[in-house]
């Protein structure tokens, strides 16, 4: 009797796992059919307007300047000269090398402008390719989207040249005519744009890196130096500009181009890569989507929002994060400096710390910005013979306006919750 069940048994078990296996290849199917429904669609609404949908396309999308007028060509030259640099004392220079910078409101010493003034001759060369390409305003780094469109070996040496440009910006501040602290910091913004063309995350995230670096360079120089109410404008309109890109939107335009190439992708197996291209293709399009006009989701939810639906989503998920917190984080930290200059021009001719915003003209209270994070009012708070602007940061909780660290460093991981600019005099 028993060696007779044993066949049914094991009958039974095998059209159990073929029913199991056919249940899950169907939803695996059908699940493919909607994530190719949905990914079409968001290719068909990126197409019309005007948005690339192919590697190809997107690199013809990141436009190439005119031989000789391509500013990245001069900072890629530079970043490698300062990357390579063979100068003896570098361990001694501060951001490029191991040396640790004075606080804010402090200016470098005479021992470190020393040995800085000897880098600074070393590196003249890649100063003058620095200088050169202020003249050009189009910046298209040497990648190619259609053979290597993860490769960035670039952004190394793009990184170089802005530690070399900071560093040369500290060496005059304080010290030198404010005009020439002013023109060095310009230099710093321009930099720092010339990687924000390029339509991918990493970029996207380093370029974010570049824009924080640059406003704590002009904290450091509002502290520092005395600059006249034109001055402090054209600081203004430097600022303004990196308001004004669209970065973040580049990037996941390029990012979803990539994904729906298939290139990269973590998973390369036939059933499961397919699914995984669609359903990231699919939410890439709709993070473009919300990225139009800075219309993007809140940091708080969106991450559940589009991994409890599409789970696969969640492989890209920590860099979409980084890339949009890191948008938010720059723009408030660019809005209150912009906020705090608006309140130094108006000390210029009325002496003293302003005790509330009530006691500013009404012009500056009405162009007053609103904190990114909460809609609100930046904070603006009056100590001593100073003040500090302030958002509440991408926690949603307001500290208090914790200061920063004294650490004048450009790495995100550095940044306390607050987003905060401090006027020490």
């Amino acid at each position: 009797m028993k060696t007779q069940n044993q066949p049914r048994k094991k009958r039974r078990w095998l059209s159990g796992c073929l029913v199991v296996l056919g249940t899950v290849s169907l939803m695996i199917a059908i699940a493919w059919l909607l994530m190719e429904g949905l990914s079409d669609r968001s290719t068909d609404a990126m197409r019309a307007k005007g948005y690339p949908t192919s590697l190809a396309e997107l690199d013809a999308w990141y436009v190439a300047p005119p031989d000789g007028e391509n500013a990245a060509d001069f900072y890629l030259a530079a970043g490698k000269r300062i990357s390579n640099s063979t100068f003896a004392e570098l361990d001694d220079v501060p951001v490029v090398g191991l040396a640790d910078y004075p606080p804010l409101g402090t200016l470098m010493p005479v021992d470190m402008r020393t040995t800085v003034a000897g880098f600074l001759e070393h590196q003249s060369a890649s100063y003058g390719l620095i200088d050169e390409a202020q003249e050009f305003e189009g910046s298209r780094y040497p990648m190619s989207y259609v053979t290597s469109p993860s490769s960035t070996p670039h952004i190394k040496f793009v990184r170089s040249a802005y530690r070399g440009q900071f560093v040369r910006t500290l060496y005059h501040n304080g010290h030198d005519d404010p005009e020439i602290v002013l023109r060095e910091f310009v230099k710093m913004v321009h930099l720092a744009r010339s990687l924000g063309y390029e339509p991918s995350l990493i970029s996207s995230l380093v370029y974010g890196v570049l824009v924080q670096g640059t406003g704590r360079a002009a904290e450091r120089i509002i502290n520092e130096n005395v600059f006249s109410d034109d001055q402090l404008a054209r600081i203004d309109r430097s600022l303004e500009s990196l308001l004004h890109d669209d970065a973040l939107l580049r990037a996941l335009v390029g990012e979803r181009c990539i994904v729906e190439s298939g290139a990269g992708l973590p998973i390369q197996v036939p059933i499961v890569g397919g699914y995984l291209r669609q359903e990231l293709s699919a939410s890439l399009g709709d993070f473009v989507e919300m990225a139009e006009d800075g219309a993007i989701i809140p940091l708080e939810n969106y991450e559940d929002n589009y991994s409890i639906f599409r789970p696969y989503s969640q492989l890209v998920a920590p860099a979409i994060t980084g890339a949009v917190e890191g948008y938010w984080r720059r723009r408030a930290q660019i809005l209150a400096l912009q906020a705090a200059i608006s309140v130094q021009r108006y000390r210029i001719t009325n002496p003293g710390i302003p005790p509330d915003l009530e006691a500013l003209p009404i012009a500056i209270r009405e162009a007053w910005p609103s904190d990114p994070f909460d809609e609100k009012s930046f904070r603006y708070m009056p100590y001593e013979d100073g003040f500090i602007v302030y958002s509440i940061g991408p926690d949603f909780t307001d500290d208090g306006g914790l200061p920063e660290s004294a650490d004048p460093s450009f790495h995100i991981e550095n940044a306390l919750p607050d987003v905060v600019v401090r006027i020490l005099r």
